[in-house]
């Protein structure tokens, strides 16, 4: 500890100009800032979606509660369902890299006192799917057509320590920490199929099972990523609500700055070192992803451990960071270019070309190809376009099949010259990445051997 406080000490004379690469010159601080960024950003992330941090626009924003809520007295929502019954477009802010090809069902639950009843209803051949998600997120279960083809059913989700029977009937479902995000996805094949995708959706339903008991709220808002005091104690409090959870345990090991202690209990410098580290957490995390991004050229797949990343902080920070609430790889594969196979970087100022030959997509869902452009922190969201597309999937209606049986798709900024068999996929002004999903994923994409067409630079 006196090697780092001679550290600080020296960058504080210097104002901080020698400390460009922090988090990787002080790897204390670095290593306590990953352990905590993936249960720091789940915290905002519910904070934002319950409205205890209020958020008047977006996926889930107070105008889409009081819609599915009629009930709903402005205050937080917790431990019930909230339906958006829009697709997601370019105003959607909340969750990093949505789909443009499902209707979302969200619902933050507070488990520390009550259990939570889920009704799912059948779907039949309709994909369906409903995640839980622990505070460092982890995909604890998963209720969808490889589990239940469809069936639906009736679901508790427990706390980690309820001890409350469940009834005859009622499937029990165990949560790893008290709070919990669910999140369900209701596919919508195109414009004309959204009225029947409305009417599954609307029959998800997620209620507390003693409904005369008050959810817990936080006592810590979460502001901006830079205030390291409240970095360190809305972390510590996420941690506090699910003591016995596996990982939190692990936050010892950064205890002496700060995380799993007290704040207040760090020295000046230790504060101002937190501040340094903070200012370029973003920054530094989205470099590294973006330098194992760029190390691939062509398309990259997920992590083997995508939903549940045991000890590995590093990976876990990286996906709250660009793809927060991603499905386990058995459910769904998320494949993500930023580069060509040429090692270009995908550009709106560049024509490519992506055919997919017909039926060569090993999938029992669907599949699906959406573009997105950066934002300042390294998240990827929709773009205004002209043309309202932000996606096309393999049951869209404008999808156009060529004489071959071929689909072939056009991503340019503009639709000039485009055949009338060709598919137009709007790109933005500048840098963009095109992440091509694959729902319910065929042992082929699963081992490997299959992989997405090219997108390649049309001459």
């Amino acid at each position: 500890m006196r090697v780092l406080l001679i550290i600080a000490a020296v960058l504080v004379g210097l104002g901080f100009t020698a400390f460009a690469h922090v988090s990787s010159a002080i790897p204390p601080y670095r290593e306590a800032l990953i352990y905590s960024f993936g249960p720091y950003e789940f915290s905002r992330s519910i904070q934002e979606l319950s409205q205890q941090k209020e958020v008047k626009s977006g996926l889930f924003s107070a105008e889409v509660i009081r819609a599915s809520v009629p009930d709903w007295d402005g205050g937080p929502i917790l431990n019930r369902h909230v339906h958006n019954p829009n697709l997601v477009d370019h105003t959607g802010r909340t969750v990093t890299t949505p789909n443009n090809d499902t209707l979302y069902t969200s619902a933050v639950l507070e488990l520390s006192q009550t259990p939570v009843a889920v009704t799912i209803p059948r779907a039949g051949d309709r994909y369906l799917s409903v995640a839980l998600m622990d505070i460092f997120s982890d995909q604890f279960a998963h209720i969808g057509p490889r589990e239940t083809a469809g069936t639906g059913g009736t679901y508790w989700i427990l706390g980690p320590d309820e001890t409350m029977p469940v009834p005859e009937g009622v499937v029990a479902i165990r949560a790893t920490s008290n709070d919990v995000w669910l999140l369900a996805r209701t596919f919508v094949s195109g414009v004309g199929d959204l009225d029947a995708a409305r009417n599954v959706q609307s029959r998800i339903s997620v209620s507390p099972v003693r409904g005369d008991v008050q959810p817990k709220l936080f006592e810590t808002t979460i502001t901006d990523i830079a205030d390291a005091e409240n970095f360190v104690t809305a972390t510590n409090e996420i941690l506090e609500r699910s003591p016995n959870h596996a990982h939190t345990q692990r936050a010892m090991a950064h205890a002496d700055l700060g995380i799993g202690g007290d704040w207040d209990d760090l020295g000046e410098l230790q504060k101002r070192m937190w501040g340094i580290v903070l200012s370029r957490a973003e920054t530094d995390l989205r470099g590294q992803v973006e330098a194992a991004m760029d190390a691939n050229t062509g398309w990259s797949i997920p992590p083997e451990n995508l939903g549940d990343y045991g000890e590995d902080d590093l990976t876990r920070a990286a996906i709250s960071l660009i793809g927060f609430g991603a499905l386990k790889r058995e459910d769904a594969i998320y494949y993500r270019m930023t580069r060509t196979a040429d090692g270009e970087l995908l550009n709106g100022s560049t024509w490519y070309q992506m055919v997919i030959p017909a039926d060569s997509v090993p999938t029992d869902a669907f599949w699906s190809l959406a573009l997105y452009e950066p934002d300042e922190a390294g998240r990827y969201f929709f773009y205004d376009n002209s043309t309202g597309r932000y996606s096309l999937n393999s049951g869209s209606n404008n999808l156009k099949v060529n004489n071959n049986g071929d689909i072939v798709i056009e991503i340019r900024n503009s639709p000039l010259h485009i055949q009338s068999d060709h598919v137009w996929m709007p790109t933005p002004d500048g840098p963009f990445a095109a992440f091509f999903r694959v729902y319910m994923p065929g042992d082929e994409v699963l081992t490997g051997e299959w992989s997405p067409p090219a997108i390649e630079q049309v001459e």
